[in-house]
């Protein structure tokens, strides 16, 4: 394989192949490799403070996975998500690497990653059947995005500090203070935030 497998088209069996011994993780977008970059100290953070609240919420039959599983949204699209719950039984059987019919996803927002956590990623979601819920967790204030499906569309909320993300697919809440605790991630107005962020777009 190339020094730089991103500039070259490689299939679904090398993509396996090079995740299994490769030191760089890679999503698989439709036979080009798209390189996972590393988070700072509030992005890990963040990540590990939903798993450390959903570890003993999440029960059986469902399953609670970091972004070392894939997740498949077709058969030439494998994704990271930062964290993911399962229910499909089909998900839980033995070492897999793949999930493909998540219920929950969550992104944690970064400046390289906003856009196609917002688009393209974000669309690819949507067409999982099983896909109930996507959060997107904002890295410039303590904002938490919740993407609903309800019937044939989608619905959005937002959640600031001192409220609790409300988590209907698995009958649950999380508070947001706890998923942004000991980070550096500062509290804003909300209405100021997605004013700035639509200025940005």
């Amino acid at each position: 394989m190339a020094t730089n497998p991103q500039h070259q088209w490689v299939s679904v069996e090398e993509y396996m192949e090079l995740d299994q011994v490769g030191s760089v993780r890679y999503e698989y977008w439709e036979g080009r490799l798209v390189a996972v970059g590393r988070g700072n100290s509030d992005h890990s953070l963040i990540a590990t403070n939903i798993l450390a609240a959903l570890r003993h919420s999440v029960k059986a039959p469902c399953r609670l996975y970091n972004s070392d599983l894939k997740v498949q949204v077709a058969a030439d699209k494998f994704l990271l998500p930062d964290v993911h719950v399962t229910c499909d039984p089909a998900d839980l059987v033995g070492k897999i690497q793949v999930v493909c019919s998540p219920r929950l996803i969550v992104e944690v927002l970064s400046p390289t990653t906003e856009r196609a956590d917002r688009g393209r990623k974000f669309f690819a979601y949507q067409r999982l059947p099983g896909m109930q819920e996507y959060v997107l967790v904002n890295y410039r204030q303590q904002l938490m995005e919740v993407f609903r499906r309800e019937k044939r569309k989608w619905s959005y909320e937002t959640y600031q500090a001192g409220e609790a993300v409300e988590l209907v697919c698995l009958d649950l809440t999380l508070p947001v203070d706890v998923i942004y605790e000991d980070t550096s991630i500062p509290i804003s107005d909300l209405l100021d935030t997605l004013e700035d962020e639509g200025r940005e777009s």
